[in-house]
């Protein structure tokens, strides 16, 4: 019985829950560096602080006409850019056609 205990004891420390997908920290990443990591990723999830994060497509194309969707540049703070264009993120359209998060 004890062998048990100590058995699950151990499997509670090694089996965590999944990770979260890993995101890209943009002011900790050169312009240069963000943008190779997307263009290597195709879709990846880039973090402008620790709480306001977009997932980042390479290709501008990959919203459209996906549930109503559009694209808009994505730029994001870097090390070296205040404003680094990184690729493209998503955008609802609203019914009067403009785009909005």
């Amino acid at each position: 019985m004890r062998r048990l205990v100590l058995t699950a004891c151990l499997l509670s420390f090694t089996a965590g829950p999944v990770p979260a997908q890993d995101r890209l920290l943009a002011p900790t990443l050169s312009c240069q560096a963000l943008k190779t990591a997307v263009a290597r990723g195709r879709e990846v999830v880039v973090a402008s602080s620790d709480t306001a994060y977009d997932v980042v497509h390479a290709d501008g194309g990959a919203c459209l006409n996906v549930n109503g969707e559009s694209s808009e540049p994505a730029y994001v703070p870097t090390t070296d850019e205040p404003s680094c264009l990184a690729g493209w993120r998503c955008m609802q359209r609203s019914s009067d056609g403009s785009s909005s998060h």
